[in-house]
């Protein structure tokens, strides 16, 4: 009877060795980092934690982050210029993703660091946290004048208003006027209510032709543009650009053949001739 007492006791007791040891393995479970992925906004770059922009005016910059967490969000802050703020809408989610407007001065230019502190919540395994930091490069470039050419009247192949400019100068070419010494000259070529991008298929020979791209840009911010500082951070890729269809009281930015850049703004067009007036700045 003590022998089977004995038994029993000792196997009550070698359970509860295997069911603690058990329970202590499992809390030794680590569970991934969350993780803090800083994008660009716009224009902004980021590149191994560095986010660089070019500024010529006291502005805010845009930069996103998206905060994952495997076992949900249990705090968020974000730390601007030394200002700290909470984000308690991404408590209790898996992946947030937060805008940051950064102001940046002129009269303060450098470094704007930015840091992101997260909590996991990972119940009663254990809490992890991550840090990271990211700053504004500040670059100061000097502003160009824009020079205004108005009312420019150019038509399609078949109009007759010549169909080609020179945008960096103003000056239109018509098609009986093509030769190896304007050819150089020609940025921009206009047919049946589109302008021709110099997208590197071909269609331009070497050395001419502009790049096209639609803008947001209003009539009144074009109206009022004396300096490139608007467009001096917008660029064109010349890999698989369509065609632009300009649009009337659309604002148009382009790059021409001499690396000048500029905005057009669309006044009339009349779809029966194929002709189209504008408005246009570029840089000098």
């Amino acid at each position: 009877m003590r022998m089977k007492l004995f038994l029993t006791k000792g196997l009550l007791l070698l359970s509860s060795v295997l069911l603690l040891n058990s329970c202590k393995k499992e809390k030794l479970v680590f569970r991934a980092k969350p993780q803090i992925l800083v994008s660009g906004g716009g224009t902004l770059a980021v590149i191994n934690g560095i986010a660089d922009a070019a500024i010529v005016a006291d502005t805010t910059l845009r930069l996103v982050y998206t905060v994952s967490a495997e076992e949900s969000i249990k705090s968020l802050t974000q730390t601007v210029k030394g200002v700290a703020k909470d984000i308690p809408d991404a408590v209790g989610k898996k992946v947030y993703t937060v805008n940051v407007d950064v102001p940046v001065s002129l009269t303060n230019a450098g470094a704007v660091k930015v840091t992101m502190f997260v909590t996991d919540n990972n119940g009663l395994i254990r809490l992890e946290e991550n840090l990271v930091t990211v700053r504004l490069r500040v670059a100061l470039t000097p502003p160009k004048n824009l020079k205004l050419y108005s009312d420019i009247l150019i038509g399609g192949y078949n109009a007759d208003p010549p169909s080609r400019m020179d945008l960096d100068l103003g000056n239109r070419v018509s098609g009986g006027s093509v030769s190896p010494v304007t050819i150089p000259l020609i940025d921009l070529a206009f047919n049946e209510g589109v302008f021709m991008n110099n997208d590197g298929s071909g269609r331009w020979p070497s050395g001419m032709g502009s790049m096209f791209a639609t803008t947001n840009i209003t009539e009144l911010q074009f109206n009022n543009m004396s300096t490139d500082i608007t467009i001096q951070s917008l660029s064109i890729s010349k890999v698989a650009n369509l065609d632009i269809k300009p649009l009337v009281g659309k604002v148009i930015y382009f790059e021409t053949n001499l690396g000048n850049k500029g905005v057009l703004f669309v006044k009339k067009y009349d779809t029966g001739k194929d002709e189209i007036v504008f408005d246009y700045k570029v840089t000098q």
